[in-house]
């Protein structure tokens, strides 16, 4: 086996997997470990989570959807990771840690001198696992600090645990990803979010996907991207009601700082990704507008013609025709003012509309 990657998903591991795995990582042959979904025994899982503290290569660990399930198994990993010092990514996305599983891992966490992205998603965390990420996010003696930290979907933290979490943000100086869709966290969470965002001004890449945010948050992303961009270049909203022109304006901003940053780049680079089905129904508004404005445009036309070759021997008659005519179009003008009006405020339109610059 000369694996330099080891990937398992939705598979059973036998015991034949299991030998040729840890020989691999005796050999010190593998530099990424990924396990995903699939049924492993917990003597297996110690074996391979003791020869993976041996490795001096192995530099990601994965172990995703039902790999960490119960406390002994947040104990073995935990003393994996206080042995081995060359580990640099660890996921743990679908794990069932909590409060009391993050806070046993953390102290491992806290002494390790190179681990830079954390992936703690889904993870039943809670305010108590706020604590640990908060010395993890700050760099001290020789913990570099973290560079990505995921905590989708932990929707037991709470307001006050959010903004607890932006406090250390604010001070740190090394994240440059924060990954925290799927938690509700609503315009109060997201306000103190962004406010730690604007005062570390390192963060390139920022995911608010299905956060339950409103117009508000959406009128300070904006303030952030005009006046306190730093650098950010990504941010992802995704599943809330915002509206499409405050949509285009964050887009605006962040482009023009790719712009000025990325001097360099093609323009396949500059295209910003938006979801197929929401460009859809845009193209779908668009077209029914343009046929009702020639439908209408023919229309008074023809009605125009009419009146002119009709009222020909009769000037007043022509002048009043005339200021009916004017008044169809400033009332055709002024409908189509309203239409655009409406669609810009339509939430549910934008649950589908990413902003993002890449």
């Amino acid at each position: 086996m000369a694996e330099d990657v080891v990937l398992k998903v939705n598979e059973l591991l036998t015991p034949a997997d299991v030998s040729s795995i840890c020989g691999a990582l005796k050999k010190n042959r593998v530099r990424v470990l990924t396990f995903r979904e699939c049924e492993i025994h917990s003597t297996d899982l110690h074996r391979i989570l003791k020869f993976a503290a041996s490795s001096s290569v192995l530099q990601k660990l994965t172990l995703n959807v039902g790999i960490i399930t119960v406390l002994r198994h947040v104990e073995l990993l935990s003393a994996c990771i206080a042995k081995n010092k060359f580990i640099t990514h660890l996921h743990l996305h679908g794990s069932i840690l909590g409060d009391d599983g993050i806070k046993l891992l953390g102290k491992a966490l806290v002494l390790h001198p190179t681990i830079i992205s954390l992936d703690v998603g889904d993870c039943h965390l809670g305010d108590d696992a706020v604590d640990v990420l908060y010395d993890l996010l700050l760099p001290e003696n020789n913990r570099p600090g973290l560079k990505e930290l995921t905590l989708s979907a932990n929707p037991r933290i709470s307001a006050q645990g959010w903004a607890r979490l932006a406090m250390a943000l604010a001070n740190c100086t090394t994240l440059r990803m924060l990954f925290v869709d799927y938690n509700p966290l609503g315009d109060y969470a997201a306000s103190c979010l962004l406010v730690a965002v604007a005062a570390s001004q390192n963060l390139e890449i920022l995911d608010l996907e299905g956060c339950g945010l409103s117009e508000h948050t959406a009128q300070l992303i904006l303030h952030l991207v005009q006046n306190h961009l730093g650098g950010l270049s990504k941010i992802v909203l995704n599943g809330n009601k915002i509206r499409r022109s405050t949509v285009n304006a964050i887009k605006t901003y962040l482009r023009e700082n790719h712009l000025d940053t990325e001097s360099e780049c093609t323009s396949s680079d500059l295209d910003i990704e938006t979801s197929s089905a929401a460009s859809e129904a845009t193209l779908d508004t668009i077209s029914s507008k343009l046929k009702s404005s020639s439908s209408s445009s023919s229309s008074s036309s023809s009605s125009s013609s009419k009146t002119k070759s009709s009222d020909s021997s009769s000037e007043s008659g022509s002048s009043e025709d005339e200021t009916s005519t004017v008044k169809s179009f400033n009332t055709l003008d002024k409908e189509k003012k309203d239409e655009e009006k409406d669609d810009d405020s339509l939430g549910e339109e934008l649950t589908e509309v990413p902003v993002y610059y890449a």
